[in-house]
């Protein structure tokens, strides 16, 4: 595992070194600037498996170093830990938007950040055995004939707000720290999803999700969100819109610009369905922990309103939650 230290301030490089090198990670290289980052990148002979980034350095910031890794080939997954400050909070949203996977506060300690790398280590074990699954499967099958997967988490790009589950609850974690004051979580599942999706195939339910996705960060404008794909047709996210998040305000906000979009089956016929919505769940003095589980029943809570629980659809919410 091959990890690069992005940093302007050469004690970091120290302290991460010294902590770093009684695990099993490597080779760890280091650089000064987003700049000599960029330069390391291009020229390693070698991916990298993992990158810790000062979110703020001089030059070129970590938020903008992050979107050159993820536009990178290559490196769309690899995991990305961000190194902030209490100072620095008013970054992280971009960070996270910009496709961080997770973050470590300075000052660094050993415990924080030895539990933080161990679980990168399982998640590129786990992108590498994705990898590999999906190579097999393309020998077999074209994409665009195999079927829709209810289960699955479904990535969505190039989406206001919209990341990766594991990306939105580190988030959520970094916000329950000291900034959940005025935030909800909420959850948005399309009705009688499994009914609607029968005999569809992969590629119409990717761009089916993409845009309801588009939607939803339309409805949500101009608060401050974030948001996941959870599996099936239900997503899960946090606003701070607070108590001015109702579920009928929502669904007339979503009736209004949902009237803007027509969304197709791959053989020409209209996609027609409806949305639901959970009642907000706040996150004001919850604990880390109580605020994942927060927004996992927001996402199940509107999973049931629409019908999908009770048609027996199993998607990943449920399988999160039958996991507390």
């Amino acid at each position: 595992m091959r990890i690069l230290v992005v940093d302007d301030d050469p004690i970091i490089h120290e302290i991460t070194s010294l902590i770093l090198s009684g695990m099993d990670v490597g080779g760890i290289d280091f650089a000064s600037s987003g700049e000599e980052a960029v330069l390391r990148i291009h020229h390693a002979k070698v991916a990298y498996d993992c990158f810790l980034v000062d979110i703020q350095m001089p030059g070129m910031s970590g938020v903008d170093l992050v979107g050159f890794i993820r536009a990178t080939p290559g490196y769309h997954s690899t995991p990305i830990l961000m190194i902030t400050k209490e100072t620095d909070r008013k970054y992280v949203d971009g960070a996270f938007q910009m496709g961080a996977t997770d973050f470590v506060n300075k000052p660094l300690d050993s415990f924080n950040l030895r539990s933080r790398m161990n679980a990168i280590i399982q998640l590129v074990n786990k992108n590498n055995e994705i990898q590999r699954l999906k190579q097999d499967v393309v020998g077999v099958t074209e994409q665009r004939s195999r079927p829709a997967n209810l289960i699955q988490e479904v990535r969505i790009e190039d989406v206001d707000g919209c990341i990766d589950y594991l990306r939105l609850e580190n988030y959520l974690l970094y916000l329950s720290r000291s900034d959940t004051f005025g935030m909800c979580a909420f959850g948005v599942s399309i009705n009688n999803i499994a009914r609607l999706c029968t005999g569809m195939k992969e590629y119409e339910f990717r761009f089916i999700l993409q845009d309801v996705a588009e939607i939803l960060a339309e409805v949500l404008k101009p608060s401050r969100f974030m948001f996941s794909h959870a599996g099936g047709g239900s997503f899960a996210g946090v606003t701070d819109l607070g108590r001015q998040f109702g579920r009928q305000r929502f669904l007339d906000r979503w009736a209004e610009v949902s009237s803007r979009y027509d969304l197709y089956y791959g053989d020409g016929r209209a996609f027609v369905y409806n949305v639901s919505v959970s009642d907000p769940v706040p996150l004001v003095f919850k604990s880390q922990q109580a605020t994942i589980r927060a927004l996992r029943k927001a996402a199940m809570d509107a999973e049931m309103i629409a019908g999908n629980l009770d048609a027996g659809s199993s998607t990943e919410v449920q399988k999160k939650v039958s996991g507390i």
